[in-house]
């Protein structure tokens, strides 16, 4: 492999150091009554340098349930309760407050917040 390629490589392997797609998390806290979470991220962010640093737990994550139509299946959940931590491609702020078909209002992508 070129030297070029191979900075060109490590510079796409340090980019994506920053993008989520799924992670395993811990249930700290929940509102059943609004169905989100306070959620501890179970594997450490790693830095360009070689260090890693436990991620700071995620408020306001949305807890999904099976639904169709007029029904839904939900379970309980605990403080300790362990799950997938999903994360959108795009930022979900306005979709979260507001709802529907909703604009994508920054240039965010893969984020620990969406």
């Amino acid at each position: 492999m070129s030297t070029l390629q191979e900075a060109i490589k490590a510079a796409i392997n340090n980019a994506m150091l920053d993008y989520y797609s799924a992670l395993p998390g811990r249930v700290e806290e929940y509102d059943y009554k609004k169905q989100k979470a306070t959620i501890k991220p179970l594997l450490k962010q790693r830095y360009n340098n070689g260090t890693e640093l436990e991620i700071e737990p995620i408020v306001n994550v949305p807890v999904s349930f099976t639904r169709s139509g007029k029904a839904s299946l939900t379970l309980p959940v605990e403080k300790g309760d362990t799950g997938l931590l999903i994360f959108c491609s795009r930022s979900i702020d306005t979709w979260l407050s507001k709802g529907g078909v909703a604009d994508i209002d920054n240039k965010r992508i893969f984020d620990l917040s969406d």
